[in-house]
């Protein structure tokens, strides 16, 4: 009989490994018929079981195999995998320890015991036994990519560096080592660096969506944009998971950005299960969590800090969920004041911090982050909150069943757009609250000091140089040609980008020296030098966010051309809150021929400031009592 089921064994093993999991079963339980002990065979069909998505079948099979044969390593190490994936960390965590007790000098023990600790957060442990591992076993790729991933998480930019470097020698066609490679290099501003990485992940599979994507992002950032026709074309086309931020800065339509967050979502978020459903507390007082990498000096803490001191607290708890940096900032210490709590998460896995969230109470949890570069996305996919709502940080949808709401306005999302987000729209007069206490320096630096000429029109754009496109580039050197004197004055974000578009002046017929380069200063100082521009030119189809926000405080109007979705509307819905309608165009052409028109006309445009001045003292966009009520009455409404 052992012979026997030793050769079915042999036939069901060949038949799992090929894929034909049917014939594998049937052959496992012929088995299990005649030694209903076998310890193999139970547990390869809990593994089975697992690879069919039945997790509890497959850790009650493989719990058996384990009673009859403690010692067996294998089983431990298989039990600690499907333990994790069913997100049973800690439970997966001791079986990895018991793993690890068995098989000391197994490096694969060692590696599945970090992917453990990574979800529970304790990225210092993984990174050890990921260490462990590589010290075991150097020629072990992926655990030198999970050494890096950990150490990326824990700070250690440089040294991850070095890790993803390794993982690529070792496996030279390693697609997530690229991937993870390029990011951590972002991170650090090695841009050109991180486009090339990506470049060769793309010529190793074409068709790597992420890898596009992050190209494209990189070689925007730089203002190099040889390659962008191309490789937008190429990513929109993609049916894989790429980051969805990257389908709002392209010339993509709501139903493609929708498509992108949903595939991103099921396939980064689709194997969580929810915490069990709650119904909300009856009290008093509605509890809000607001949930954020981006308590600190960030443009969203700008926009938000004077909205959470404004809320009502007599009707509201406030509570934090911070899980970026402690930065010291005078920012980050006024939002820990203006919160009832401020709870730094950022020790916690996400399913930890989903479970602290729940035993909170909160009634309402509002995202701020969406899906850029720093969110946590997966703490919503546990469903902590009754209702859960995608606000400010990101414009546009997330294409998630965990996410109710979508905070709006009529201008950012009309009601014929609706069908491309998942959320409900709840609608507020505008959807971005400001802070009225912002300060602008009373200095106003001359011209000379900051690299202008003492006559001429200024144009200016400060936004991030990812949004500047190729077209809207060419559109402003016609401007600088036809207006003698004018120059163009951007953001200073990096050399590569600066002596791109000097290069792109130059050969539109520039003189170089008409794009003049700010550097960055405190914010009231920045603020301060608006002052010196005459006209703020929006960019298209990525608007100016929180950077229309602080021409319209600092009195410097603002020329948009308003744009088909979410990300190219919202200049539009800020002049529209401010009474700037006519700073409104619904074409390039358009959006041209006015900054020609205002540029010809000074008595016009100045005419246009004086009007900016004298509403910006009760504009609604100004008013952060009046937004908080609104706000309010929205949160109400969803409960």
């Amino acid at each position: 009989m052992n012979s026997q089921n030793d050769q079915l064994l042999r036939e069901a093993f060949q038949h799992h490994q090929a894929g034909r999991l049917g014939d594998a079963e049937r052959l496992y339980r012929e088995i299990l018929a005649n030694d209903a002990n076998h310890a193999d065979a139970l547990q390869l069909l809990g593994a089975l079981a697992h690879q069919c998505g039945k997790g509890e079948l497959a850790v009650t099979l493989i719990g058996k195999a384990i009673a009859i044969d403690r010692t067996n390593a294998v089983y431990h190490f298989n039990l600690a995998v499907i333990l994790r994936d069913m997100g049973r960390f800690e439970e997966a965590a001791d079986a990895c320890r018991t793993n690890i007790r068995l098989a000391p000098n197994s490096a694969e023990a060692h590696n599945n015991f970090g992917t453990v600790l990574d979800w529970l957060g304790r990225f210092e442990e993984s990174a050890r036994e990921y260490h462990a591992a590589t010290r075991l076993q150097f020629n072990y790729p992926d655990a030198h990519n999970n050494l890096g991933s950990a150490l990326a998480r824990l700070g250690r930019a440089q040294d991850a560096v070095l890790a993803y470097e390794t993982a690529i020698r070792l496996k030279p066609d390693y697609l997530q080592a690229y991937a993870n490679l390029g990011l951590v290099l972002i991170e650090l501003g090695r841009y050109r660096e991180a486009a090339d990485r990506y470049g060769e992940a793309v010529r190793l599979k074409p068709d790597y969506s992420e890898a596009i994507a992050q190209q494209l992002y990189c070689l925007r950032v730089l203002c190099d944009w040889r390659e962008n026709d191309r490789l937008q074309r190429e990513l929109l086309r993609q049916k894989d998971k790429f980051s969805p931020f990257m389908a709002l800065i392209v010339d993509s339509s709501g139903e493609q950005q929708l498509n992108a967050a949903r595939i991103w979502c099921q396939q980064t978020h689709g194997t969580i299960t929810p915490l069990p459903p709650r119904e909300r507390a009856e009290r008093a007082k509605i509890r809000l969590g607001y949930l954020s990498p981006d308590f600190c000096h960030h443009a969203v803490a700008q926009l938000v800090v004077e909205l959470i001191e404004r809320h009502d607290r007599q009707r509201f708890e406030v509570v934090a969920y911070s899980y970026g940096p402690e930065d010291g900032s005078s920012l980050r210490q006024r939002l820990k004041e203006g919160f009832d709590r401020f709870t730094d998460i950022r020790s916690l896995s996400d399913a930890e911090a989903a479970l602290l969230i729940r035993q909170d109470g909160i009634d309402i949890l509002i995202d701020l982050a969406g899906y850029t570069a720093k969110a946590r996305t997966g703490i919503l996919a546990y469903r902590p909150a009754p209702a859960q709502v995608n606000f400010l940080g990101y414009p546009g949808t997330l294409g998630a069943n965990f996410i109710d709401y979508i905070i709006a306005d009529p201008v950012c999302i009309p009601p014929a757009d609706e069908p491309f987000f998942s959320e409900k729209v709840i609608r507020l007069d505008c959807y971005q609250p400001n802070d009225s206490q912002r300060p602008v320096a009373e200095k106003t630096p001359s011209r000379a000091e900051c690299g202008l000429p003492d006559q001429g029109m200024v144009f200016c754009c400060f936004n991030n140089g990812f949004k500047i496109t190729p077209a809207l580039f060419t559109l402003w050197m016609r401007l600088l040609g036809q207006i003698p004197g004018s120059v163009l004055w951007l953001l200073d974000t990096n050399q590569a980008a600066k002596d791109n578009l000097r290069r792109g002046a130059e050969a539109a017929g520039i003189a170089p020296d008409r794009l003049v380069f700010a550097p960055r200063v405190s914010l009231p100082d920045h603020l301060a030098r608006h002052r010196l521009a005459d006209l703020f030119l929006d960019t298209l189809p990525y608007n100016a966010h929180t950077t229309c926000s602080d021409a319209l405080w600092a009195g410097l109007p603002v020329l948009t051309c308003k744009g088909e979705t979410f990300p190219g509307r919202v200049a539009a819905s800020l002049l529209t809150s401010v009474g700037l309608e006519e700073m409104i165009t619904s074409s390039l052409a358009d959006y041209e021929a006015l900054a020609m028109s205002l540029a010809a006309d000074p008595a016009r445009l100045t005419a246009i400031k004086a009007k900016l001045a004298a509403n910006r003292a009760n504009a609604p966009l100004f008013d952060s009592a009046r937004f908080a009520r609104g706000i309010e009455a929205a949160y109400e409404r969803m409960l």
